[in-house]
């Protein structure tokens, strides 16, 4: 789940950042990714009752007519939307990217997860082989090296964009809905760690708190997998520049597309 957002303010008690502490949104226009279920639910439902347009960027409009539905029964009147978006077509990530804002802010959703990663750089489509954590893992791992990246060119070429980092923690989303073991292990997890609405929490500050660029925000609980929001930790990996710049390079040979940010030397 991925978040733009116009304008930054908020403040962060000492006990750490939750929805209550998400500020007025008015005259904000936000896009969430995977807003109709889950965490990016969560978030969109939040940030419509602070008064923000939010466009609910999902691949099926029903399911995010049935979102927008559930969230106006909460916050009647909530200034809602449809963005059609599907992450693996990148002709419908372009049209659906052509939004302008004065000052922009980008949040990229990773995951406590990558501390642990190993980016399989041979094979990176996962056509030798394949082991779903290990690849999430590294997904999430990607996820930060891209920020950081994104981040420090953005700032050489003076654009007033900034990025920023999140993760969850631990939380019981209907992800597993697919297999058995996931029906039964999800509700665990939100009974003993994280709702969904409890994971929203590190987005909901990354998006509309008092952040540093490049910053990464997540669960203050134990071992970070609970808890109101806060700056996080991650690993040295995350910032190498050298595995970030290599990261970038390769993305631009797969994609095709290179938006002209040259590397700091």
């Amino acid at each position: 789940m991925n978040i733009t957002i116009l304008g930054t303010s908020g403040a962060i008690g000492h006990t750490g950042f939750t929805d209550a502490n998400v500020p007025d949104q008015s005259g904000k226009c936000i896009i969430v990714t995977g807003a109709n279920t889950g965490i990016g639910f969560e978030v969109s439902q939040v940030l419509a009752a602070r008064g923000a347009r939010v466009l609910l960027a999902c691949r099926n409009q029903a399911k995010a007519k049935a979102a927008m539905d559930r969230i106006r029964r909460k916050t009647p009147g909530a200034d809602l939307a449809f963005l059609p978006l599907d992450l693996a077509d990148l002709a419908s990530v372009r049209s659906a990217a052509e939004l302008a804002s004065k000052e922009p802010r980008i949040v990229v959703t990773s995951s406590g997860q990558h501390k642990d990663a190993k980016i399989e750089w041979e094979d990176l489509n996962a056509e030798k082989s394949y082991k779903w954590l290990p690849r999430y893992a590294a997904s999430k791992l990607a996820n930060l090296l891209f920020v950081f990246e994104l981040d420090q060119r953005l700032q050489a070429a003076e654009a007033p964009v900034t990025v920023v980092a999140c993760h969850p923690g631990l939380v019981g989303t209907d992800l597993g809905r697919d297999s058995m073991a996931g029906k039964v292990l999800m509700p665990l997890i939100g009974l003993f760690f994280a709702t969904p609405a409890m994971g929203a929490w590190g987005a909901l500050h990354a998006a509309t708190g008092k952040i540093k660029p490049s910053g990464y925000y997540g669960p203050s609980g134990l071992r970070e997998l609970r808890g109101p929001s806060r700056e996080c930790s991650c690993s040295e990996q995350a910032r190498d520049p050298k595995l970030a710049k290599r990261l970038w390079d390769v993305s631009v040979d797969m994609t095709g597309i290179d938006p002209g940010l040259p590397p700091v030397i």
